[in-house]
């Protein structure tokens, strides 16, 4: 076998060595938040596809009275409904969470001084390395 050198190559984040860890730590807090959301948002719309199978497996097909077919629509609509608004509840805060870190990520960059192309590039791999999620888009 050959003898193989390791080459380690030292990686120099600009944000790391340029911001407090505080601050870097607080704006990691928040893409967690932010990123742990997009999993909540898929449970609803695994409900209303659970929700569409019991509907036609129980439901759809049969006959009913006017009244037990329209107390069968009022409550359908009610959940339906219900679960709309839950996820433009969850929609909003995650906007509201996204717009705080990317202003924060811009306030920080012109602080610091750190490019703000920089500042969206290593935040972006090192928070999608540690808590998932797309990262953050700060130009355009």
């Amino acid at each position: 076998m050959e003898n193989k050198e390791k080459i380690e190559q030292e990686v120099q984040l600009e944000i790391i060595e340029k911001l407090p860890k505080q601050i870097l730590q607080e704006m990691l807090d928040i893409y967690k938040k932010s990123a742990e959301m997009e999993s909540y948002v898929k449970i609803p719309f695994l409900i209303i596809g659970v929700f569409f199978l019991i509907h036609n497996i129980f439901i759809a097909g049969r006959s009913y009275s006017y009244d037990t077919y329209n107390t069968i629509k009022t409550t359908e609509f009610s959940i339906v409904g219900i679960i709309v608004i839950v996820v433009f509840i969850m929609a909003g805060i995650a906007i509201d969470k996204n717009l705080k870190l990317k202003k924060k990520l811009t306030n920080a960059s012109k602080t610091y001084n750190i490019s703000l192309e920089t500042m969206q590039n290593e935040f972006s791999g090192i928070a999608a390395n540690l808590y998932g999620g797309r990262g953050v888009k700060l130009t355009k």
